[in-house]
């Protein structure tokens, strides 16, 4: 029998209700899909018209499809790039702040597609920058890939901490190093350095300054130096250097 999930409103948890699924919540799911589909297809028209007749689509979190991992379809808008599409999504009261079941939020999507307009468009609106379950902000994924007009942006305009560190925030592993997660403790300089993103690394000395150099990791209380050191990241490791010797 199919469940539905809500979350825990004090601790974000999601909650097993103990009722089947209703045909009301099977005709938004299917409303919620239908609209999937037609932001993947990058078919404005015809997610203005579902937005339009089934509003609750817009920010329905899909449950009985487990590809979709609980996302709304403001996630996949802002996954794919389409900043069109995105606005009409959240013109229908689309929320910039929605969850998924790992707690990732549009933003988190918009980053690790590395699609600077929508992480712009979002940052604009207020979106925030939160740790998912395996604790990565918005800011770290950027880091960690390179995407140094995203760091920027977020830098500028958002509301970013540094010490946010990717410490897997399941309370089933505690805050332990999580295999699954591939968490480690590191923080958005630790990554960037680590893949030698030397825009990256400059982009948050300049936010951060020395205090980036030292911050040490949760785990091992290794600084970015150290991680760029053992990572051969010789470019990132020099900037560090001379940033720490400053």
């Amino acid at each position: 029998m199919l469940r539905k999930k809500r979350r825990d409103v004090h601790t974000g948890d999601f909650l097993s209700i103990h009722r089947p699924f209703g045909l009301s919540d099977c005709a938004c799911e299917q409303d919620a899909r239908d609209l999937i589909e037609a932001v993947n297809a990058k078919d404005i028209f015809r997610v203005r018209e579902i937005a339009s007749n089934k509003p609750k689509a817009v920010n329905w979190q899909c449950s009985l499809d487990p590809s979709c991992f609980g996302e709304t379809p403001v996630h996949v808008a802002a996954r794919t790039g389409s900043l069109t599409i995105l606005k009409a999504l959240l013109d229908a009261r689309g929320s910039p702040n929605a969850r998924s079941w790992d707690q990732s939020r549009p933003l988190h999507a918009a980053t690790v597609s590395n699609q600077l307009a929508t992480v712009q468009h979002l940052v604009k609106l207020g979106a925030k920058d939160s740790t998912n379950r395996c604790g990565q902000t918005a800011l770290w994924l950027a880091a960690e890939q390179g995407a140094a007009g995203a760091i920027a942006t977020l830098l500028d305009e958002g509301d970013c901490r540094l010490d946010l560190a990717n410490t897997c925030h399941n309370t089933s592993l505690g805050q332990l190093p999580c295999v699954v997660c591939g968490t480690d403790g590191l923080t958005a300089m630790h990554v960037a350095a680590r893949g030698n993103h030397t825009l990256a690394v400059q982009a948050i000395l300049e936010r951060f300054g020395k205090q980036s150099v030292v911050l040490q990791s949760a785990t091992l209380g290794e600084t970015a130096l150290h991680v760029a050191a053992e990572a051969g990241s010789l470019q990132a490791a020099t900037m560090l250097l001379k940033a720490k010797l400053m």
